[in-house]
This record gives structure tokens, sequence and C-alpha cells, in this order.
């Protein structure tokens, strides 16, 4: 049965919704069942990510402060000891798809720590470098709405001390504490405390002007 269109127009004409054949409604629900399947893919691709970035945040990684102890009590014993370029001893780790490099001084605490992608070869995504970049606060109010403190975050994009490249730094609320985070060499994601940051560019310098530093040992070119 067709139905002229309310217009009357020459050739305009539709098919009556009640005659149509059983085939066209089992294309129509076939094509609906593959959107529907289409969006519960997507939605579930997007659920195993959040997922995924949610148990990476909930994950404890080493920090700037903690113990040799506490590293191996988060990532189990460590896969590489050396000795680190800047003084100290660097640890290396596995653990959560992150391969994490990290530099214990003479006081026996983290305070130079690198991670990685241990899954392949690209730099950790933004909210995974945020999550690290919060850990490493620790208990220390860094974000603080009270305009009357300033505790904000300040980007370096060209250099900072010796370093080339973008940086960024950010005090505690109470001015005791600051950190450094900046992307280092092959995909790395490098947080430090400021004390640090500022002991390693007396050695940059030192290394520039011809001496080199090994270990504890100042040598002489």
């Amino acid at each position: 049965m067709e139905v002229r269109s309310p217009a009357g127009l020459p050739g305009a004409i539709s098919r009556n919704p009640n005659t149509v054949t059983a085939q066209e409604r089992t294309g129509e629900l076939t094509t609906n069942g593959r959107e529907h399947t289409t969006i519960l893919k997507i939605l579930l691709k997007g659920s195993l990510v959040l997922l995924a970035t949610l148990t990476f945040i909930a994950t404890a990684h080493a920090r700037i402060g903690d113990s040799l102890a506490e590293c191996r009590a988060q990532y189990g014993h460590e896969v590489k000891a050396e000795a680190a370029w800047c003084g100290g001893t660097a640890y290396g780790f596995k653990s959560s798809g992150l391969y994490v490099y990290a530099i214990i001084g003479a006081d026996g605490k983290v305070n130079d720590v690198s991670y990685f992608d241990n899954t392949k070869v690209a730099p950790l995504s933004s909210p995974k470098q945020e999550s690290l970049w919060k850990q490493n606060q620790g208990d220390k109010v860094y974000d603080n709405s009270d305009l009357r403190l300033w505790n904000g975050r300040k980007e370096y994009k060209k250099q900072l001390g010796q370093e080339h490249g973008e940086h960024w730094v950010e005090y505690s609320w109470d001015g005791k504490e600051a950190l450094v985070m900046n992307p280092s060499r092959n995909d790395g994601f490098q947080i430090r405390s400021l004390k640090e940051f500022d002991a390693e560019q007396k050695i940059i310098k030192s290394e520039a002007k011809g001496d080199v530093k090994v270990g504890a040992i100042t040598q002489t070119k």
C-alpha cells in the first residue's frame, strides 16, 4: 500500500510504516544490533582504560624521602644497583608496568627518582605523571585554595639551572619542601627534591669546568 505525501508532489511517494516488510525489519534490527555492539565495545574499552588508570593511581610507588627498605617493600628486590653519577647509590626496580630508577643519598633516602614505561618505548601519559607527582608530595600540602598562600606550580620552559628543557617547581604551602619535575632522557619522568636538584647543578657546573665527579671521588681531567 502506498500513500501520497501530504505535499502531493509528483514522485513524492512514501511507504506506509505499517507495510514495512519482515526483511526490512530484520535488516533494521541487524544494523541497530551492530551499533549497539559497537557502543558496548567502546564503553568496555573506556572502562578498562579507566580501571587501569585507577589501579595505577592506587598503587604506591617509590617516592622522594623513601628508604631502600620502603622501596623494596613496594617493588620487591631491586633488579639493578650501581653508583649514582651524583653520589649515593642508584637502584632499579620493576613493578606495575614501570621501571623505577631511584637514587638514594648519604641520608639513606630517595632524593632523585625517574620513572619509565616498562611496557613500551614512550613517555608516561600526563595522568600517570600527575599521579606520580602527587605521590611524591607525601603528606605535605602543595595544592591549597587559600589565596594568601603562594604555593603554585612554576614552569620553566627553556632551562632551569644548568639543565635545558622544560622544568616545573612547586613548594609546599609552608615553604619547607619543594620538588622539581621534568622529562628526562629515554622518555623518562624525573622528580627531585629542590635540595638535590641544587646539589646536582653544582656537579654539572663543576664538570663543565673540567672536574669530573665519580661517585664520592672528584678527579681533574
